[in-house]
């Protein structure tokens, strides 16, 4: 039950905040493709001097051949305790 009631107030609280006008912010960025394929999306923000990367992977079980799974599992085991 409390599930259900912690969904229904987020809900009603969104609903409230698109009533009133609210909006996500509008970010301005530059987005382009490499010579590699890599795609870059950056975003210049000089008000602290700070850098942040982001890396994505579009990998994973979604992209497993059916009959092959399991090697993204393996890989992400790989990734984080390493290997001998």
């Amino acid at each position: 039950m409390g599930l259900v009631a912690a969904l229904a107030m987020c809900l009603h609280s969104t609903a409230i905040a698109n009533e009133r006008g609210y909006e996500d912010p509008k970010i301005e960025f530059e987005k382009y493709q490499l010579d590699n394929g890599l795609e870059v999306i950056l975003h210049r923000d000089n008000k602290v001097p700070l850098v942040a990367v982001n890396i994505w992977y579009h990998v994973g079980s979604g992209d497993e051949t059916p009959g092959k799974s399991g090697f993204a599992h393996l890989f992400e085991h790989m990734l984080f305790q390493g290997s001998k």
